[in-house]
C-alpha cells in the first residue's frame, strides 16, 4: 500500500487534467482505507488476545479435568481389586 502512495505523489504533480483530479480522489480513498485498515488490524489484535486467553484456560481446565480423571480411573481399579478378591475368596 505504501507503494501505491508513493506512486500517487510522484505522479500528480507531472500528471495535469482530470487524471491528477483522479490521483487526488484515488490517494484520499486509500488514506481512508489504510486508516480503516488500521482500526481492523487493531480490532483483530484485541480479539485475539482474548481468545488466545480462552484458549489458555479451557487448556488448563482440561489438563485439571485430565488429572480428576486419572485419579478416579485409579480408585476405580483399586475398587474392582478389592470387589474381586471378596468374589474370589
Amino acid at each position: 500500500m505504501r507503494f501505491v502512495y508513493s506512486m500517487v505523489d510522484h505522479w500528480s504533480p507531472v500528471v495535469s487534467g482530470s487524471i491528477a483530479d483522479e490521483l487526488v480522489v484515488a490517494h484520499a480513498e486509500l488514506a481512508q482505507m489504510d486508516a480503516k485498515f488500521s482500526i481492523l488490524r487493531s480490532e483483530f489484535e484485541v480479539r485475539e488476545t482474548e481468545l488466545v486467553a480462552k484458549v489458555q484456560e479451557i487448556e488448563l481446565q482440561l489438563a485439571n479435568l485430565r488429572k480428576a480423571a486419572g485419579r478416579a480411573r485409579e480408585r476405580g481399579f483399586s475398587f474392582w481389586k478389592f470387589v474381586r478378591f471378596f468374589i474370589y475368596v
